[in-house]
This record gives structure tokens, sequence and C-alpha cells, in this order.
């Protein structure tokens, strides 16, 4: 499956994806991630919209993000998993149940 994105798209998920970075709270050498699960159902969404344009770079911005999220919230790795099976066509989904798998 594959859709078209333009790039305005690209800059305002980039953009999205680093809103959503900006919520990791940093004290000292302890790094929290969990803030960034109050943005689980958005970065599906985005993850999904990235599987279905096939744009590697995007794929991987927002993989990112995913494997992040899902190494501290077990739902969204299930949730993660689930999609990225969906799209078990593209190499870089593989990909991202590999590293899911070893979380």
């Amino acid at each position: 499956m594959s859709k078209d994105i333009k790039p305005d798209d690209i800059k305002n998920t980039i953009k999205e994806l680093q809103e959503i970075w900006n919520c990791v709270k940093i004290n000292g050498k302890n790094i929290d991630y969990t803030s960034m699960t109050e943005h689980s159902d958005k970065i599906l969404k985005i993850a999904e919209m990235a599987l279905q344009s096939n744009i590697d770079t995007l794929i991987e911005e927002v993989s990112c993000v995913v494997i992040t999220v899902a190494s501290v919230n077990k739902k969204f790795w299930d949730d993660s998993i689930e999609l990225f099976k969906k799209y078990q066509n593209n190499k870089k989904a593989i990909e991202n149940i590999e590293l899911l798998a070893d979380l």
C-alpha cells in the first residue's frame, strides 16, 4: 500500500515527532521516557502513515520514537508489534519487529 505524501506533510510530521521527544524528562543521568506515552495514539498514527508512504527516512524517524515508547509501555509495545506486522512486506517494519522483540 502506498500513500502520496507532500513535503509539507513530512516537515509537519517531523515537527510533531520533535514535540513528542521534548516530553522526555532528564534529571542528571536519569532519562524518563514515560511522559511520551501520553502521545501513544498519535505516535501509532504517524507510524502507520509513514509505513503507508514507504519513505524509509520517515519510517526511521518515527521508529525511534516507537521503540523508545515501547521500551517503557507494554501495551504500546503490543500495539506497535501489531501495527508493524500489518506491513511485513516493508523491510523497515520487519526491522522494527526484530528490535521490539529484543526489548
